[in-house]
């Protein structure tokens, strides 16, 4: 396997040779005795157009009527029922997958930009839309008014960017699209893990990040309920990168240095930071453990706002 992405529970088979850049959906099966072509993306489930015969069949909720997801498994109603679908060619002998045609992961997401219920696969839906934005800031078209001169200079700031400015601008991007879209923590998370593999980053990065974007949502002129609502939404998506004691503390700190150092919260950065931490112990997220050790650790550095140190004494 040569610089791709994997998703969950993907087996491979003997024999396999997956080049550079392929994305490979969660449950997908490769093998045995197959070459997968660079830049390839297989799914465990199937893509199709909007308006296709399959898409105009609905045996399943209205809502679900014109979704651009198909679901690989065979129903009664299936056409195909009875026959091997997957793309043998593509997968192997014993694979399970569908390769997703870019032409038609294009269609898809033209007729429809808010993607279906089902989560499988958002890793290679996200990673497809950021290819896209980045390939159109690219490549601007005019349309004679004058914009591909905005255009150019939006794509010549993209192009300037560093790579840790590329990933905290798509970071951004990313919870942003989760709160105006108000995707479940389930959805957002999923989100976070296909831009944390587009990235490589570290479990450790990806916690300073999420949780900085995550504290900027709460609205300061009504912090009590903001924060409360903020942390309540996004606590199971925090949660998912602190795995033991060091990341509490660690947590405590990302916490810290935002109320130290944050502009505008002058006046409110001791109780916006005593709020947000109890807020956290009684999400689960941090035990109470965990923030006496980092109170009495923080007594003692120099590099820490004692007032905020003193604002958690009573806890």
């Amino acid at each position: 396997v040569e610089s791709s992405v994997l998703g969950e529970r993907v087996t491979i088979l003997d024999n396999v040779i997956i080049e550079r850049g392929c994305l490979i959906g969660d449950d997908v099966t490769v093998g045995p005795n197959v070459r997968v072509p660079a830049f390839t993306r297989i799914a465990r489930r199937r893509m199709r157009k909007m308006g296709s015969p399959e898409s105009m069949h609905d045996d399943s909720d209205d809502d679900e009527e014109e979704s651009v997801w198909a679901d690989a498994e065979r129903t009664e109603s299936d056409p195909m029922d009875g026959l091997d679908q997957f793309d043998r060619q593509a997968v192997g002998a014993e694979g399970v997958g569908y390769v997703w045609d870019n032409a038609v992961a294009d269609a898809g997401s033209d007729a429809d930009s808010d993607y279906s219920d089902d989560d499988t696969d958002q890793r290679l839906r996200h990673l497809h839309t950021l290819g896209s934005t980045m390939a159109d800031a690219a490549y601007p078209e005019s349309d004679g008014d004058g914009s591909a001169d905005e255009d150019d200079d939006d794509a010549d700031e993209l192009a300037h960017l560093s790579p840790q400015e590329e990933f905290e601008r798509e970071l951004y991007l990313t919870i942003k699209r989760a709160c105006d879209d108000n995707l479940s923590a389930s959805k957002a998370s999923l989100e976070l893990k296909s831009l944390r593999m587009s990235y490589n980053k570290e479990q450790d990065e990806m916690r300073v990040g999420v949780v900085q974007e995550v504290l900027r949502i709460i609205d300061i002129d009504a912090l009590a309920d903001s924060a409360s609502r903020t942390l309540r939404r996004w606590g199971p998506v925090i949660a998912e990168y602190i795995a033991d004691g060091r990341d509490q503390l660690d947590l405590v700190d990302i916490v810290e240095r935002h109320c130290a150092e944050e502009h505008g919260l002058d006046g409110v950065r001791a109780k916006l930071f005593v709020r947000l931490v109890y807020l956290m112990y009684q999400l689960d997220i941090v035990e109470d453990v965990a923030v006496v050790a980092w109170h009495n650790r923080a007594l003692k550095k120099a590099d820490v706002d004692q007032e905020l140190v003193r604002a958690l004494e009573p806890f």
